[in-house]
């Protein structure tokens, strides 16, 4: 009998998610503090977070998160290896706990577990966090990283999602840094180690992470030995040339359409590197498999103009030299000799090169460069031309070969002397540079004091046109720096060079007569001569900037005796002066004090009645 009620049992066998937030990493400050007044705190932090990940480790449980725990977790584990890969070279305390050390060493082996588990687009490490983990990890777990990086370690966890060759994002993470100047040492090692060091299976990671991306990153940054990280450049170059194969250098040189000397110049760093001696004691099978290398070391001269090598050591054989060129008639008899040079007059091998690639003689050129011949010339032209080729020619090896041997054996003193007198004609030309007036003491009348008063015998043999014209203008010079004068007292900052072109410039300009030079030199002789300024404003001060009166003796040229009376005047004054300045005796003194005593009404300002009658005089005046 079946039961009134049908009870129907749903059987679920799937698990709960888990929630299990977790919190950040501390920074490097809280660590080093906590290391130093509270390690016990700082122990059971760790201990926990080992606990954590021990757990997450264990069955399915990290497939089994929610999105909340997982997106702390992602959180943690950048934050983690963004700290422990900024540690590196700090100084974290002076003694930290051994307890403290192998919980952390415990707590980086179970993140790194988790890591492998889980994969990297499982947990979004990518970018920064990618390169930190290469940098913590890298040197105790070579293959695992390589594998993590370029795919081949499979996750362990149920994911769809594929596993991508990171090498590019790591290229591209390096240029970055270089390019920010945040590439150290440290960064150097972590890329030496990721290539080079030894691991348990075959390296193809190096092979795979050499590409002609690589090298066009690596050239960019080099910018022909210019470049901000052309160090950096040349140093990462040279680690991955030595962690890869002949094989694999001989299929990127095909990828970048290198074949001979001309398109190896396209790539000047990979060629430095290629030409190197160094580099071929270590690729001992690298001419073996770039052919075009054998003819011999690559030199640059004078830019980027190329001399290919020759070898001088032995003589061309002329039968075999005609037997090639009856082969290879296409090619020029001075390409083939050198390459017959190049290989050691080996007919054989030479034909087997050509053979193989023909592109190996177009190194070469076909016709031997031709010297230079300078042309001879008699007298001073022949001076002249040498020393303008020395002045214009370009910086190469000759030249600085030249150099030395003229500072060795000196210069002719016939070519100094021309030299010499060609510069000085340059600096005493009238029309070479405009005259600078800056230190012209204009006011001051430097012609001689003869000339000035009219005591020379031999004046009036002077035009009086000229003496007018001097006059004049000395007036006009008078009227000009009255009103520079007027203008300086001003404004000071209208005689400065960055006031030129102005309207107040322009009508300086116009008012004076002067140029721009002209005006702020003046200006500059008042500012280095305090006394000149004292004597204009002097000058200046109370007349209104206009020069009236007389202010010195005029000579007057229709009268012969003038100079007589000059002379008798000063002979006259000196007398006075003479007699003034005479020491007196006893009786003067007392009979001038008797007399100023007699005369005291008289004298200063103690003779009342004068003026007295002085006001009633004024006073009678007014009325009228």
């Amino acid at each position: 009998m079946l039961s009134r009620y049908n009870r129907v049992i749903e059987i679920n066998g799937g698990n709960a998610d888990i929630s299990l937030p977790i919190v950040k990493f501390p920074p490097f400050k809280l660590r080093a503090q906590l290391i130093e007044k509270d390690p016990v705190v700082w122990l059971h932090l760790i201990e926990t977070y080992v606990t954590y990940f021990e757990y997450l480790m264990q069955g399915a449980n990290v497939e089994l998160l929610d999105e909340s725990t997982l997106d702390h977790l992602r959180l943690f584990l950048r934050t983690y290896l963004h700290e422990i890969a900024d540690e590196e070279g700090k100084l974290l305390s002076l003694g930290i706990n051994h307890d403290v050390s192998e919980q952390l060493y415990l707590l980086k082996g179970w993140i790194f577990s988790l890591i492998k588990k889980c994969g990297l687009l499982h947990l979004q490490i990518f970018g920064d966090s990618l390169w930190n983990l290469i940098k913590v990890y890298v040197r105790r777990n070579p293959d695992s990283i390589r594998g993590l990086i370029d795919g081949s370690l499979k996750p362990r966890i149920n994911t769809q999602r594929v596993q991508l060759d990171k090498s590019y994002q790591v290229q591209q993470h390096l240029k970055q840094l270089i390019e920010s100047g945040k590439f150290k040492r440290i960064d150097l090692r972590c890329v030496e180690d990721l290539l080079s060091a030894k691991s348990m299976q075959p390296n193809k990671f190096a092979e795979n992470f050499f590409t002609a991306n690589w090298i066009e990153i690596l050239e960019a940054l080099w910018a022909k030995g210019q470049g901000r990280g052309h160090k950096e450049a040349r140093e990462l170059i040279i680690i991955s040339l030595f962690s890869v194969s002949a094989d694999r250098l001989l299929k990127i040189t095909k990828e970048l359409g290198i074949s001979n000397f001309e398109t190896l110049a396209l790539y000047p760093l990979l060629g430095t590197m290629l030409i190197n001696e160094g580099v071929h004691k270590r690729l001992p099978d690298l001419k073996s498999k770039l052919l075009f290398l054998n003819l011999g070391g690559l030199s640059m001269d004078e830019g980027d103009h190329m001399s290919y090598p020759t070898s001088s050591g032995t003589e061309v054989n002329e039968e075999q030299l005609s037997a090639l060129m009856e082969l290879f008639p296409q090619f020029s008899k001075y390409q083939l000799s050198q390459t017959l040079l190049a290989y050691d007059n080996n007919i054989e091998l030479v034909t087997n090169k050509i053979f193989e690639d023909p592109t190996i003689i177009e190194a070469f050129p076909r016709e031997p460069a031709e010297e230079e011949v300078e042309p001879v010339s008699d007298g001073d032209n022949a001076s002249f031309t040498e020393e303008l080729s020395i002045l214009d020619r370009g910086d190469s090896s000759k030249n600085r070969e030249l150099d030395k041997k003229i500072i060795s054996e000196g210069v002719p003193d016939e070519l100094r002397n021309k030299t010499l007198t060609r510069a000085l004609k340059l600096l005493y030309e009238a029309d070479e540079d405009e005259r600078d007036d800056t230190y012209d003491e204009a006011d001051v009348n430097r012609s001689d004091p003869s000339k000035r008063i009219g005591l020379q015998e031999d004046e009036e043999s002077y035009d009086t046109k000229d003496d007018s014209n001097e006059v004049r203008q000395d007036h006009n010079y008078h009227i000009v720096e009255a009103y520079l004068w007027n203008l300086l007292k001003e404004d000071p900052k209208l005689f400065e060079r960055s006031k030129r072109g102005t309207k107040v410039r322009k009508t300086m300009k116009e008012m004076t007569s002067w140029s721009d030079e002209k005006i702020e030199g003046w200006c500059r002789m008042l500012e280095r001569s305090p006394t000149r300024a004292r004597l204009l404003e002097k000058k200046f001060m109370f007349k209104g900037n206009s020069k009236t009166g007389k202010t010195s003796y005029v000579h007057n040229r229709d009268s012969q005796n003038d100079g007589n009376v000059v002379k008798e005047q000063a002979k006259q004054k000196k007398s006075e002066n003479f007699k003034k300045h005479e020491p007196q005796s006893t009786e003067q003194k007392k009979r001038q004090h008797a007399k100023n005593e007699k005369r005291k009404g008289a004298r200063a300002n103690h003779n009342r009645k004068k003026g007295h009658d002085k006001k009633l005089a004024r006073a009678g005046n007014n009325a009228i």
